[in-house]
């Protein structure tokens, strides 16, 4: 679905039927859980899964 870097967090929000909310917080536990990982820079975080 996301080949290469991984997705942003606007194509990640394309996908879902939550509030912006409920997806930054979704985000965060993945990124801590290990499923998905934090890629690129501060500005452009892209999220590869793991």
């Amino acid at each position: 679905m996301f080949p290469g870097s991984g997705a942003s967090t606007s194509q990640l929000a394309e996908f879902v039927t939550c509030s912006g909310a409920t997806l930054y917080r979704a985000r965060a536990a993945l990124v801590k859980s290990g499923q998905i990982r934090s890629t690129g820079t501060d500005k452009q975080p892209r999220y590869p899964a793991s």
